[in-house]
């Protein structure tokens, strides 16, 4: 945990965490599992990195004395092989069927959102006049679909997204959504 900071959980297999600041490196290791450290506030570009793995890069903020951080890994390519071909991870894609869709403000469409719960992960789309839409090109993790009607947020559900996934929303009464 970055205690007045933030925590980096980085799962079984060791990677290298780095995190600099204006002036210069605070932290250069390679970890497996959670990290705790105390930073001041501030800004700070992190890396991590490791063979298995794409390199992540981002800027995190502390503003608070105790801030949880989880950091996703993307495997960069699996080694393994399918009918003599190598392989990599399956695509990730969630695909909703939304029901009914009508908007509450008349002629007005539908959004749906989602939104990464341990990544940086938003996009929006519209909802298609059959009641569809596709998120596609994710990461694997656990997200927040959400659907959108002008000001009112008429469903919400947690997904966790592996390989492919498909969702049948069924919108609340106007009347009852928020």
């Amino acid at each position: 945990m970055f205690s007045n900071g933030e925590t980096a959980a980085l799962g079984p297999l060791a990677v290298r965490l780095i995190i600099d600041s204006d002036n210069g490196r605070i932290y250069d290791a390679p970890v497996e599992g959670e990290v705790v450290l105390h930073l001041p506030y501030g800004k700070y570009p992190i890396l991590y990195s490791s063979r298995a793995f794409e390199p992540v890069s981002r800027s995190i903020v502390v503003n608070r004395p105790e801030q949880l951080v989880v950091l996703p890994l993307a495997l960069s390519h699996f080694v393994g092989l399918a009918d003599g071909k190598d392989v990599g991870p399956d695509p990730v894609a969630i695909h909703a069927k939304v029901q009914p869709v009508t908007s509450c403000l008349a002629g007005r469409p539908l959004w749906a959102k989602i939104v990464g719960v341990y990544s940086d992960y938003i996009e929006v789309r519209k909802i298609q006049p059959d009641g569809s839409v596709l998120f596609d090109g994710l990461d694997d993790g656990l997200y927040v679909f959400m659907v959108l009607d002008g000001n009112r947020l008429r469903s919400t559900q947690t997904v966790t997204a592996v390989g492919k996934v498909t969702l049948d929303i069924k919108l609340q009464d106007c009347a009852n959504s928020q």
